[in-house]
């Protein structure tokens, strides 16, 4: 899964043009590692994904489907060059009201509803009004399946959005689409008191002395006022290391 946030210009039917909030989702199928092609089948199955992506966003938000808008388009993966359609959300409101954009932190409840809105209680042969047909996807009614697209993600598709066992370090854990810095500012804005840190294993990735890191535990521990615990694994430390750490400790670390 690949997720960016941003602004989009839209235009209006009545040639009205406005910007608004915007999220993109790039899928990769768990499996194969197939990208969903421009072709017609692809454009088709990325259409009925960002429909039912649309669905499960408005559920979550308590909102009308109504109010966010959706749209795909094709794309290339920077990386490899690989060519994928990519999903995109966007609020249906001028100067936008971060309904799209706050997918990025239901992402991994939103891909399992996702999934479960392309089911069809009438079991329909495309789509109907019980699944995703409603006024303003009927314009899109020829380019819809949810039979293709089920079939892309595959029947366990399910079980691959959950965050991996060899990921899942401490229970309660899940996915996270920010930065370290990103996730604790918001924790703590929220309103969290502490924050401990486990560092890595690999001690080769530690860079305890970099003015970012001085700049970040000078922030938490004297700007949000938070206790700052760091949790070191079980090994031998170089001397170099252990100064480090006693630094850290002289700032109420």
């Amino acid at each position: 899964v690949d997720i960016s946030r941003y602004e989009i210009l839209i235009l209006k039917r009545d040639c009205h043009y406005s910007l608004t909030d915007a999220f993109e989702l790039t899928l990769k199928h768990p499996i194969s590692g197939a990208y969903i092609e421009d072709t017609e089948n692809g454009r088709t199955i990325a259409l009925t994904l960002a429909v039912s992506l649309r669905n499960a966003l408005a559920s979550k938000l308590g909102i009308s489907t109504s109010e966010i808008g959706y749209s795909v388009r094709p794309s290339r993966i920077l990386t490899t060059n690989l060519p994928a359609m990519v999903i995109q959300l966007f609020d249906d409101v001028s100067g936008g009201a971060g309904f799209a954009t706050s997918a990025a932190s239901h992402i991994d409840k939103l891909l399992t509803d996702m999934y479960d809105f392309l089911e069809c209680d009438s079991c329909c042969e495309s789509v109907c009004s019980t699944c995703l047909l409603d006024s303003n996807t009927r314009h899109d009614i020829n380019h819809l399946d949810r039979h293709l697209a089920l079939n892309w993600l595959s029947r366990d598709f399910k079980c691959f959005v959950s965050l991996a066992a060899k990921y899942n370090y401490l229970q309660g854990s899940k996915y996270c689409h920010e930065s370290i810095k990103e996730a604790i500012s918001h924790q703590i804005n929220r309103g969290a008191k502490s924050v401990t840190l486990w560092l890595s294993d690999n001690l080769h990735e530690w860079d305890l002395n970099v003015r970012e890191v001085h700049m970040f535990v000078y922030q938490l521990l004297q700007v949000n006022k938070v206790n700052l615990c760091l949790v070191v694994p079980l090994k031998r430390l170089s001397t170099c290391k252990l100064d480090s750490l006693k630094n850290r400790q002289r700032v109420d670390l």
